[in-house]
């Protein structure tokens, strides 16, 4: 099964934008998805996005996310790493958590053009007024350069308001 129909089982979800204190944000897996719903005060689905201004994007170290996306499912699954890895590794096994930011900015874009605001996921307290020291485990493992790739060349665009359907169309190449 090639790379893109890989990733697009998983665009079939529901596109969800949130509200925070007046600041409309596109929680992405593995970068603070939980904790942005959990302080959400309205949430805009699929063909609602088109009511938001720009949409602002928390992008995490795409190596941090990884390896902390890896150690919690092999927690959650009760699985072990090494086993994970090399399933992840040939493509045999694939998750929300652990998937591009990339994608899932494709997958905003499928319901969404305009501006999007790109912030690294650092910033992720002074969206949601919570003051909480951010701890994760990481696996001890090297990230996997056709799931990362992509996402390093994205954190380049950290603290800039970007047009969404150019970002997506820009990056696509490091991708497929």
């Amino acid at each position: 099964m090639s790379m893109s129909k890989r990733y697009d089982v998983h665009m079939n979800e529901k596109c969800q934008v949130v509200s925070i204190f007046g600041t409309y944000v596109y929680p992405i897996h593995g970068a603070g998805y939980k904790t942005l719903f959990d302080e959400a005060d309205m949430t805009f689905t699929n063909y609602e996005l088109t009511a938001c201004p720009t949409i602002t994007v928390l992008l995490r170290d795409p190596f941090e996310r990884f390896k902390t996306s890896l150690h919690s499912y092999c927690e959650q699954h009760k699985k072990g790493l090494k086993e994970v890895y090399q399933k992840i590794k040939s493509g045999k096994l694939m998750d929300n958590t652990w998937l591009p930011q990339y994608v899932w900015l494709g997958h905003l874009n499928k319901h969404y053009s305009g501006p999007v605001h790109l912030k690294s996921f650092t910033e992720i307290n002074q969206i949601t007024h919570r003051d909480q020291e951010q701890k994760h485990t990481q696996a001890d493992v090297e990230p996997i350069d056709g799931i990362v790739r992509v996402d390093k060349h994205l954190m380049r665009s950290i603290n800039k308001t970007v047009d969404l359907t150019e970002l997506v169309r820009r990056y696509k190449a490091f991708l497929f």
